[in-house]
């Protein structure tokens, strides 16, 4: 009698074996997923301020501390706060009372610029409009030392309140410059940039509103106090305002050139 004689092959690498009395079966495992790669979020990219510019805050900080100085008198006041901003969270509330004849609620810079643009965003909540002829306050001004160069704010003249420019041309003071083209109001935000080059015969002053030159003066002796040595922004020299002022400022830049909007 023949013996039958069964050849068993090598079980394949991977491959799993189920026997029973009469049949083995190969089973081949399913293949695990490959799992995808985790992909890391980009991050975002600072942004590098302009080599021109000399100083910037925009009050994120929730605080003064960036200025050199903070100037409030009697009855005002100047706080950073969580509403009415341009920007970001923050920005800055100066109030004055209406109380005195000269009222000043503002933070100040100390910087060291022959020519200099001086921007900011400004809103006006409460105060306009003014009640008298030359009643006036400003936003930013330039100063050399105790001797105030030039500023920008709002006056008003013939029953309107306007945006005014003043300048000094040696120790004289020239102006008021009243813009035409631009009108003031409260409740909305405006972009205002004071332009100043120092010169004994070529200087210059402009004022940008939201981006559009609208008051010039040149030709001017802007030598007479050497270099601007402190920028103010804020609720400078209220004169003869009886009303309550309620002021914002937002994302204030001091810049060797033009900033804009």
């Amino acid at each position: 009698m023949k013996q039958l004689i069964r050849l068993h092959h090598p079980t394949p690498p991977n491959i799993y074996t189920y026997s029973n009395a009469n049949t083995t079966t190969y089973f081949a495992p399913t293949p695990s997923p490959t799992p995808s790669p985790t992909l890391s979020p980009t991050p975002t990219p600072t942004s590098t301020p302009s080599p021109n510019v000399v100083f910037a805050d925009d009050f994120e900080s929730r605080n003064f501390n960036q200025w050199t100085n903070t100037e409030i008198s009697s009855g005002e006041t100047a706080s950073v706060v969580r509403w009415n901003f341009n920007s970001g969270l923050y920005s800055a509330k100066f109030t004055s009372n209406g109380g005195a004849n000269t009222e000043d609620s503002y933070v100040s810079k100390t910087i060291g610029e022959s020519e200099v643009y001086a921007r900011a965003y400004f809103y006006v909540a409460n105060g306009l409009p003014l009640a008298d002829n030359s009643d006036r306050f400003y936003l930013t001004e330039l100063m050399a030392g105790t001797q105030y160069l030039a500023g920008v704010g709002i006056r008003h003249n013939n029953g309107v309140d306007k945006w005014v420019l003043y300048a000094r041309s040696g120790s004289s003071w020239i102006g008021p410059y009243y813009v035409s083209t631009s009108t003031v109001a409260e409740g909305q935000w405006y972009c205002v940039e004071l332009h100043w080059k120092q010169s004994s015969s070529g200087g210059v002053v402009e004022l940008f509103i939201n981006g559009a030159l609208v008051q010039q003066i040149t030709g001017l002796n802007t030598g007479t106090y050497g270099k601007a040595t402190s920028a103010i922004f804020g609720l400078s020299s209220a004169s003869g305002v009886q009303n309550e002022l309620e002021i914002y400022a937002d994302s204030c830049t001091i810049s060797r050139s033009y900033v804009g909007p």
